[in-house]
């Protein structure tokens, strides 16, 4: 079980000996090295969540467009009816 780096900037280089050593890649690094890391792990996970957050959106968008259409196309005691049920 070994994973090569993503790329030549990554620093981390996992050891053949244990796979599950999650810190073993970030020994040999400086100090700075180990915050440079930090930031663009961090700056990653920023962004992530971000990406997260408008598909979200527009999945809640997406969610109150159909519920609208089918509440055009149904009637609204039937919607609220299918709602009651399931939603305790």
């Amino acid at each position: 079980f070994h994973m090569s780096p993503t790329s030549n900037e990554d620093l981390r280089k996992i050891p053949d000996s244990n796979p599950f050593d999650a810190t073993a890649g970030y020994r040999s690094l400086t100090y700075e090295e180990v915050l440079q890391e930090l930031v663009k792990h961090k700056e990653l996970l920023r962004r992530k969540d971000t990406h997260i957050r408008e598909l979200e959106d527009y999945i809640d968008n997406l969610l109150v467009r159909l519920s609208d259409s089918y509440v055009s196309q149904v009637g609204k005691k039937q919607v609220l009816l299918i709602v009651a049920t399931v939603i305790p």
